[in-house]
């Protein structure tokens, strides 16, 4: 994940945990819960993404994200591509950028999503 560009590299996430160290994939699911609550509230998600590396390394994520709307993304600029998900699409969102428990997050969710950013009605 990258800061936004306006935050002058700030962190944008921190994960706090009871055991240290935190599984590789934590910061995954914090971030599916933080957006399915978001969702669940009413709110709107758009997601920069890289097609090709989703396509490659997770095509049912792709063929996923590919059916949610296209925007111009206000939140997070035009390129790459911007999709937007709406609490309509909660179940399809977090399924996709699900990951199993593993030894190391996939690349296509570390890379091939390369912003999220949580957006209330048009603003």
């Amino acid at each position: 994940m990258q800061p936004p560009e306006r935050s002058y590299r700030t962190t944008t996430h921190r994960l706090v945990t009871n055991r240290d160290p935190a599984p590789p994939d934590a910061w995954v699911r914090a971030e599916n819960a933080v957006l399915g609550a978001c969702l669940d509230a009413g709110m709107a998600v758009e997601l920069a993404v890289y097609p090709r590396l989703l396509k490659q390394g997770a095509p049912s994520v792709a063929t996923a994200l590919g059916r949610l709307d296209r925007v111009e993304g206000r939140a997070l600029g035009g390129e790459p591509p911007i999709v937007r998900a709406g609490p309509t699409d909660r179940e399809r969102l977090l399924g996709a950028l699900a990951v199993s428990p593993t030894d190391e997050v996939p690349l296509w969710r570390s890379q091939g999503i390369y912003r999220i950013a949580v957006v209330d009605g048009d603003e």
